[in-house]
């Protein structure tokens, strides 16, 4: 192999394995469960049952399932190195969407290493294309684009979509410029049929090589593509798609069996995936994201080097003075791009990963872009001469325009040196970056609990501490405590955070106020024992719990056990400070032990009294901030509940009593059996202090 296509294997792969365990994309634990089963059932004979997602993510599957059976081999020579049981896909932590850290490591691996040898396809075909300066630069910048980058070494369906539709793409190109090989044609047909058996969208690209076809035939792009004739046209197109068929039917074995159920349930679920909703979009909770979304996704999350060649690149296309080479070319792939885009945003689910597909193409716009802007500066310093200036555009090695290349290659480096190995973060910083992006994107996809994982397995009895997390796909395979679930459904959500000694709150979470407002409001109103930030964002808050652990009621500071009859009593409290000033926020930390369900609509009455015994604060509230109804709260359970008052600020120094009473739906007290309090129901807990808010004077 020539040096540089080597070369530009060896630095794709390294970024692609590099911290190769770092971060987990929630989608991507699906698709473990997926690949797995699909190869099991491959095996099997079940071939019928091979369909599985309606991406339909088939080559996903076989990376998957290949990097499966890589991991059983590596386990017979090395056991109990990966953990895995003699038949990888009968281990249960793909049914549980858990396994262990180490079963990610070879199917990443299969993964790297096709799209690193996709990269050095890219580099061949467009140097064949635009000579070796523009495929050398265009490739550089793809390699080290940050998102693009972050879905490469992603086990989801975006990376070999992406990379076998842009190798489509440039054989197909190659084979209308007229030379007409048969191995471009079939190549592409071939590439094409990998791009749709990993992603649904790649159809999209038959389309707008149809829009190539009609501009070659009416005469418009003559200089680079000549006619061939409506007919010969026709039939290339026919077998360019019988061959991506034909390559889809060969690696998916559900349609060797069930084609006809097979293709009505994959558009049954299209349908339903393109009007799921529960998104986020400008600021806003919202099922439609609307036009504007994929023109900002661009903005944002391509990089600024990026941007500058594409615009660069398109004003030279329209601009009717400019001497840019291979306009028909670039017309084609800003063809490509216009109609992938188009496309998916008629769809109401809009996702920002989804312009990956296109990006490739973007970075070869952008090298043309640079080429361009190289031109405009040569011309400008009148340094050179105009013959010297089109050597660029030939393929020929100007000295200037390499330095420029690997200049601008090294600024996106810089890029990944500070986001590694969390590229996903990125946001471009012209536009404000993560800043801004959370008030438009929702943002993150597991990155970050990995990180919050990582710090809760430091604790001293992380065995023995459960833990309640949003997105526990991304989250078990890092962690050594309990994972106790997360907000899977309403009601097992509720029961699974009043299991939990430790919650993992994460930002896209926060964004949609999910599992519910309430929910969100009232841990949002207390510090974290961790906040896990990179990018300038806090991805992941950890916070205490709602069942305390035997630790936390040993050293409560201040214990009462007090009883309100047979269903319910009070260990102990914390107070947030020892005393306070007018205007202070009161944060009490009550400990309640549920001896039996309280009834609907209970909540607790929190007063303020004077030594006069007059009520000079109170409030309601309810646990949880009514997160958990407290009927709900099962019998023999145990619950930390923080409670906010905001003191007033009239209140004058000194100690008062602070008093609690449970109170139905009427405001009126509940009333317990009576064995050890009164008929009023009130329990004085203990005092607080107020200080004068006032300095004092020396």
């Amino acid at each position: 192999m020539p040096i540089l296509p080597l070369l530009i294997f060896l630095v794709s792969l390294g970024l692609r394995l590099w911290d190769i365990t770092h971060p987990i994309n929630v989608d991507e634990a699906l698709w473990m469960f997926r690949g797995a089963t699909f190869m099991r059932r491959l095996l099997e004979g079940d071939f019928a049952k091979t369909y599985l997602r309606h991406h339909p993510g088939v080559t996903n599957m076989w990376v998957i399932g290949t990097g499966n059976l890589l991991s059983s081999g590596i386990n017979d020579l090395f056991p109990r190195l990966l953990d895995v049981t003699k038949n990888p896909f009968s281990h249960p932590c793909f049914h549980e969407y858990s396994c262990p850290i180490s079963l990610w490591i070879a199917p990443r691996v299969v993964q790297g290493l096709i799209t690193s040898a996709c990269m050095v396809a890219v580099y061949v075909l467009s140097k064949k294309l635009f000579g070796r300066a523009i495929a050398l630069l265009a490739t550089g910048l793809l390699i080290v684009e940050p998102f693009f980058l972050a879905y490469q070494r992603f086990l989801t369906t975006d990376a070999l979509q992406a990379d076998f539709s842009i190798l489509a793409v440039l054989l197909i190109m190659l084979y209308l410029q007229g030379r007409g090989y048969w191995w471009q044609l079939v190549g592409s047909g071939i590439c094409l049929g990998l791009a749709i058996a990993s992603k649904i969208p790649a159809l999209f690209i038959g389309v707008a090589i149809c829009i190539w076809i009609v501009a070659i035939e009416l005469g418009w792009w003559r200089g680079s593509f000549p006619r061939r004739g409506w007919l010969k046209q026709i039939r290339d197109i026919s077998l360019w798609g019988l061959i991506a068929l034909a390559v889809i039917v060969a690696i998916w074995p559900a349609l060797w069996v069930n084609p006809v159920e097979t293709i009505q349930e994959l558009y049954a679920d299209l349908s339903f995936e393109s009007i799921r909703g529960n998104f986020f979009f400008l600021g806003e909770y919202t099922d439609r994201p609307g036009l504007l979304f994929y023109p900002l996704i661009l903005i944002y999350r391509l990089s600024p080097v990026l941007q500058l060649g594409i615009i660069a690149c398109l004003l030279a296309l329209v601009l009717p003075k400019s001497q840019l080479k291979y306009k028909s070319e670039l017309w084609g792939l800003t063809i490509v791009t216009a109609v992938v885009l188009s496309l998916l945003s008629t769809s109401d689910t809009k996702v920002g990963r989804y312009i990956v597909v296109v990006i490739p193409e973007l970075a070869i716009l952008a090298a043309f872009g640079y080429s361009q802007i190289f031109r405009w500066c040569i011309g400008f310093g009148n340094r050179l001469k105009s013959s010297q200036t089109n050597q660029i555009f030939q393929g020929n090695q100007d000295p200037k325009f390499r330095q420029l290349s690997l200049f601008l290659i090294a600024i996106q480096a810089v890029f990944l040196i500070f986001l590694s190995p969390y590229y996903i973060s990125f946001y471009n910083p012209v536009w404000g970056g993560a800043a801004m992006g959370q008030k438009l994107f929702l943002i993150g996809n597991g990155e970050g609990i990995d990180r919050a994982a990582e710090w809760l397995n430091q604790d001293p009895d992380y065995e023995s501490l459960k833990v309640a997390s949003w997105y526990g796909f991304a989250f078990k395979p890092y962690s050594k405590t309990q994972y106790v679930g997360g907000w899977t459904s309403e009601d097992k959500g509720k029961i699974n955070i009043l299991k939990s000694n430790r919650l993992i709150f994460y930002i896209n979470q926060l964004q949609r106020k999910q599992p519910t407002e309430e929910l969100v409001d009232y841990f949002a109103a207390q510090k974290p024992l961790k906040t896990i930030t990179f990018s300038g964002l806090d991805y992941a808050k950890i916070y205490l719990g709602l069942e305390p652990l035997p630790a936390d009621l040993a050293n409560l500071a201040y214990p009462v056990d007090l009883e309100f009859g047979d269903r319910l009593k009070l260990i102990g409290y914390d107070l947030n400070q020892e005393q306070f000033q007018p205007k202070n926020r009161l944060e009490i930390t009550f400990y309640w032990d549920f001896l039996q369900p309280l009834p609907p609509q209970s909540e607790l009455k929190i007063t303020l009294k004077n030594g006069d015994n007059q009520i000079v604060q109170t409030r309601q509230v309810k646990p949880v901030n009514g997160h958990i109804p407290v009927e709900q709260i099962p019998a023999k359970s145990q619950l930390r509940d923080v409670q906010q008052l905001q003191l007033d600020s009239n209140l004058k120094p000194g100690k008062y009593n602070l008093v609690v009473n449970w109170i139905n739906e009427n405001s009126e007290s509940l009333r317990f059996n009576e064995t050890n309090i009164g008929d009023n129901q009130e329990q004085l807990i203990g005092k607080i202090k107020i200080v004068d808010a006032k300095p004092s004077k020396s």
